[in-house]
């Protein structure tokens, strides 16, 4: 679930509910 949302979450802020979302997609 969290690596759709991560998906979905704002590219652009990078960060996601405190998560750092752009690691995935590095």
């Amino acid at each position: 679930h969290e690596m759709k949302l991560a998906h979905r979450v704002c590219k652009n802020c990078g960060h996601y509910k405190n998560r750092e979302v752009v690691s995935t997609e590095k």
